[in-house]
């Protein structure tokens, strides 16, 4: 989903929406007594990065080492995995974005995922790209290492 616009016609409401209902609906899924796989046979579960100069999140290199730290929150399975990258890879957040998307995101989900107790969809959500430092090039840059 990309949502697109000029500033102020409330874009990241919107996506401070989504990400509410969504993790909401993870929390109650997992935290509920009556929750069954077979109701429920895919949890949705995530993370969020909000660039936003106003309240000076602008730094690229926080970028996945902030949605790794998301999903390892809201998937404890997958958190040993994360934890083991950050504990054996120090300066993580100097490598290329797609050496830390690689490292800090895909690896530790394929590693994690044949051992899933769950089907999980995992979204991972980012607002304010435009508000990130190193301008267009970094946007782009950050875009590729997703792909």
């Amino acid at each position: 989903l990309w949502v697109h616009g000029p500033a102020g016609v409330g874009k990241t409401t919107i996506m401070h929406s989504i990400a509410s209902e969504l993790l909401q609906q993870s929390n109650t899924n997992t935290q509920n007594l009556n929750w069954s796989y077979a109701e429920h046979p895919a949890i949705f579960t995530g993370s969020t990065f909000f660039f936003s100069r106003k309240n000076q999140v602008t730094d690229r290199r926080m970028f996945f080492s902030t949605l790794a730290y998301g999903l390892a929150r809201h998937i404890p399975g997958l958190a040993p995995y994360i934890q083991f990258i950050f504990d054996t890879t120090p300066g993580i957040t100097e490598l290329s974005f797609k050496a830390q998307c690689d490292a800090l995101i895909v690896r530790p989900i394929h590693a994690w995922a044949p051992f899933a107790a769950n089907d999980y969809d995992i979204f991972m959500i980012v607002d304010g790209l435009d508000e990130c430092d190193g301008g267009e090039e970094a946007h782009v840059e950050l875009i590729n290492a997703i792909h």
